[in-house]
């Protein structure tokens, strides 16, 4: 093989060793082009990953504090619900009352 390295008049031999030194080289370019690529697409879902589980967080959260307010609302229909009875029962003791003396 021959190499431009010394003189363009003068074209250099390239021995075994220096042509496996070359092929060694540029293994390790493609190598590292191809581990620097897997690096970013690591990053990516990591990234994207981060995101998903920030996401499913706020939705917990969400989903937490829906069931307080929902527990909240629940107990003061109950309350009113109670109150409506009680209303009731002594609307229907006046009613008896108001008849008796009617």
């Amino acid at each position: 093989a021959l190499a431009g390295a010394g003189s363009a008049a003068q074209p250099q031999l390239v021995g075994p060793l220096e042509e496996r030194h070359i092929a060694i080289a540029a293994s390790l370019g493609i190598a590292k082009k191809r581990y620097d690529r897997a690096v970013q697409a690591t990053a990516a879902l990591h990234r994207q990953m981060t995101r998903v589980y920030n996401e499913l967080e706020e939705e917990e959260e969400a989903k937490g504090r829906d069931k307080r307010l929902l527990v909240a609302l629940s107990g003061r229909v109950v309350a009113q619900h109670k109150a409506l009875q009680e209303q009731a029962a002594e609307d229907r003791k006046d009613a008896t009352l108001l008849s008796v003396l009617g």
